[in-house]
Parts: C-alpha cells; structure tokens; sequence
C-alpha cells in the first residue's frame, strides 16, 4: 500500500497539478482496493488527493517494526497530518493554491484528526467537534437526551459499579440469568463486544476489557480502556446507509446483518443482505437512523 501511494503521489507530481484537493487520513486499509477506488473517482473528477497520517496512526505504525524505510515514511513529517493550530498554516504551505473539497478517514483511529482538519480548514462543510460520534457512552447518552429510545447502560468505574448495575438490570428482567452486553467505550466491527450471562462471566469480561486499549487513538478520551455495561437488546441488526446535505437526510440502502455465536464469539457476522424499504418497520429504521443523525449534530 505504502509503495502505490508513493507511485501515485510520483504519477500525481509529473502531471499538471489539479485545481481540487481531498485530504485522505490514514488511507489504510488492508487492501489497496478501496484507496485505488477512491485515487481513480477523484482523478476523474480532477480532484488531488493528499494521503496523510494522524498522529496516533503514524506513531503507531513507527512502533509496529517496520524496516527503517517503512518507520521513516509514518514518521516524515511531510506525510503527518498538522497538528492542533497549525492546519492554516499548513494548507497554505502543502495545497499549493488547491481548493480543499473534502476530508476523508480511512481508520478508526484518525476519526478525531479528520472530523478536527475539516473543521478547521473547511468550516462551511463541518459537523463541529462532537467525541460523541466515536465514544458508544456518550452516543446513547446524547441520544437519550434527545429522547430518543436507547439501551440502558451505566460506563463504571470500577467492578464493583458495574455489579451493582448488573444486579439491578437482573432484578428489572425478572429473569433468573443475567443476559447484559459489555464492551469497549470505543471500537468497531463488534471487536471486544461480548455477552455475559452471569456476574462471575460479567466481572471476568470486565477485568480483560477494562485492561484493553481499543482504540490508538487517546487524544480525547481518557476512558479509552473504559467499558461500557449495557442491557442485552435481541432483535435484527441493521445498517442504514445515509448521505447528508445541509441536515437533509437521505437513506441510500438498507442492510441486515446475520450475526450469530461461533468459537465462543458472540456476534460473528455470517452475511449482510441488501433490503427493500417499502414497509413500515423499514420506514421507521429509516426515520429512527436519521433522528440519531440530528441528535449528534450531523449535518
């Protein structure tokens, strides 16, 4: 990946510079197919893509053992995104006139770095700063605020918090077994999501999750080890698609994912299946998806 970036930014300098930029954060997926998707949309709209690497990814990728080339490249600062005040300058220093169209991000760790450089370099077109849209607690917590139906969930401190709030979600289920959901403030892809069906299994989760880092990213969370205990909620899990302009929403697809336990897994996805949207149930996933949107001030 890192030698194809290089071979485009080569191929991008020899040409007649485009009038456009995108600025890429850690494009670095574990394959090349989707930066070379995005690299060939944008040359047919003659847009400039610039890859650079948050702090948190390139500081991680210099300490991940790669030959001295690899390390020097994560840590040139030429290939680093500016740091917190310095973006003005920057852009004037490295978009060499371009005009600045988008900011993408292509991990979870470099969210912050993308959703702070669009702030600041193209205020028009940003969402403000909001760790809400990454951190699960706050998320819930900003939507239930908005009132809008969310699980129950407590972000202890301690075991011993988190039994009390076990204790009590048993008690409101009137259910003999426990059934609750921990997982890691941050994350994605239901890495380090797991499933307790009794206190003992409860506080086991919570000690390995509680001494975990999720996210190289620790820039605005101070609870990056920390866990969130939530009610278990059955039921279908869906993804909504969405585009957004202005705070005009609009639901592009419609996907439910197959999940199920396998390996001592609890939630391993089997398929996602593309879905019509003319009925009800559909409608209100759609409308419940966008309400979210407007409560995280996503516009």
């Amino acid at each position: 990946m890192i030698f194809a970036l290089v071979v485009l930014a080569a191929a991008g300098a020899a040409l007649q510079r485009p009038s456009r930029a995108v600025l890429y954060i850690d494009p670095c997926k574990d394959a090349l197919t989707e930066v070379s998707a995005v690299q060939a949309a944008m040359t047919q709209h003659g847009v400039h893509i610039v890859p650079l690497w948050s702090e948190a990814m390139a500081d991680e990728m210099s300490r991940s053992g790669h030959s001295q080339r690899l390390s020097s490249f994560y840590s040139d600062a030429t290939h680093r995104a500016p740091a917190a005040g310095d973006e003005c300058r920057w852009a004037e220093e490295h978009l060499d006139g371009m005009q600045l169209e988008a900011v993408l991000c292509g991990s979870d760790g470099g969210l912050a770095c993308a959703e702070r450089l669009q702030h600041i370099l193209i205020p028009e077109r940003s969402n403000g700063i909001d760790p809400a849209r990454r951190d699960k607690y706050l998320m819930n917590e900003k939507c239930r605020a908005a009132g809008i139906a969310v699980a129950a969930q407590s972000a202890p401190e301690t075991w011993e918090a988190a039994a009390a709030f076990l204790t009590q979600q048993q008690e409101q289920q009137t259910q003999q077994q426990l059934r609750a959901v921990l997982k890691p403030r941050r994350g994605q892809a239901s890495v380090g999501v797991r499933v307790a069906h009794s206190l003992d299994e409860a506080r086991d989760i919570y000690r390995v999750l509680s001494r975990s880092l999720v996210s190289i990213d620790t820039s605005e969370v101070a609870e990056a080890r920390a866990v969130v205990v939530q009610e278990l909620l059955d039921g279908d899990e869906w993804v909504v698609d969405t585009v957004s302009c202005k705070g005009e929403h609009k639901v592009v697809a419609l996907w439910r994912y197959d999940k199920g336990e396998t390996n001592g897994a609890p939630f391993v996805y089997y398929s996602a299946e593309l879905m019509a949207a003319g009925g009800a149930e559909e409608g209100a996933l759609m409308d419940y998806a966008c309400t979210v949107l407007d409560a995280l001030g996503w516009r």
